[in-house]
Parts: structure tokens; sequence; C-alpha cells
């Protein structure tokens, strides 16, 4: 019988606009992978279809406080997340492993606003849409979409918009 490693919390984080380090233990949002759906009137009445198209993908990062590298993130072309999370095995023992996104963005809100009050700490969101999302699970490649191109790989498999997607 094969155990499944129980995944844990992540450790913490960090964020890269253009190769330079920009925010550490920032919460970060990675792009959904989903479908284009069209609907149809058919002789049942509505029915929906899934087609081999990709949505439009958006991350975003959530930072706090206003510095100069909330000003690299207004102009990021490329995005890099890095974070480590925690994992168990059978016997109960805990190890870390890293976990990494790079993503070819263009932002949505390339200066979001923000809220000063005095005493309180205050948040930013970045958000952005994606091009290209490569993600990478302790070292291995799981998941490579190119919205430009049509190009979606998954575990080594391809899935391109002529194919038979998921």
């Amino acid at each position: 019988m094969n155990y499944v490693e129980m995944t844990g919390a992540v450790e913490g984080t960090s964020v890269y606009a253009d190769d330079v380090a920009v925010a550490r233990n920032a919460t970060v949002k990675l792009p959904e992978i989903t479908r284009v759906a069209y609907t149809q009137k058919t002789a049942l009445g509505e029915q929906e279809f899934l087609t081999n198209l990709l949505e439009s993908m958006e991350t975003s990062i959530t930072k706090i406080g206003i510095d100069k590298n909330s000003m690299r993130l207004a102009v990021a072309k490329k995005l890099e997340y890095r974070w480590v999370q925690s994992r168990a095995n059978s016997e109960g023992v805990t190890t870390n492993y890293g976990c990494k996104a790079i993503m070819r963005v263009q932002a949505a809100t390339p200066v979001p606003g923000g809220e000063m009050e005095v005493g309180a700490v205050s948040e930013n969101e970045h958000t952005y849409k994606v091009l290209v999302y490569t993600l990478y699970i302790d070292g291995e490649e799981v998941i490579n979409v190119n919205r430009l191109t049509g190009k979606c790989k998954i575990y080594s498999e391809n899935y391109d918009v002529n194919d038979s997607f998921l």
C-alpha cells in the first residue's frame, strides 16, 4: 500500500520582479487554469460545452507597505514566486521542499491605490494578466502554459489548443 505524504503549511514566500527580490512573506495567488466554455441550444435545452482554449490567467501579490520595491512590481514583465512548504511522511517525520512559479506578465493594476492610517499596516495588491506560466514542485516542472503559442504541458503531457485537454 502506498502512503501519500501529508502536505503542510507554507513556511515562507519570496517574490522576484524581473529577477530582483522585491518581497518576503507576501501573499501570492497562483494563476487558475480554466477551459473556455460555450453554451449551445439543443433539443433538450441549453447545454454547456468545454473547448480546448484557455481562459485568461491572472496572478496577484499582496504586499505589506509601500516602498521602492512596490514600484518595481508596477513595471514588472517577469514574476517569480518561491516558497517553502512542509510535508510529513508515514513515520511523521516532517521535511521541507521548495516550489517555484515563473510567469511572464502584464500589469493589470500597475500602481494599486493605498490606504494610509496612522498606526496601521497598509496592504497593497498588485494584479497581473499571465501570458506564460511555469510551475515547479520540488524541482520538477509540473505545469507549463504559454497563452501566446497555445501550448499547455502538464506533467510532461502536451495538451495544446487542438489536443484533448484535461
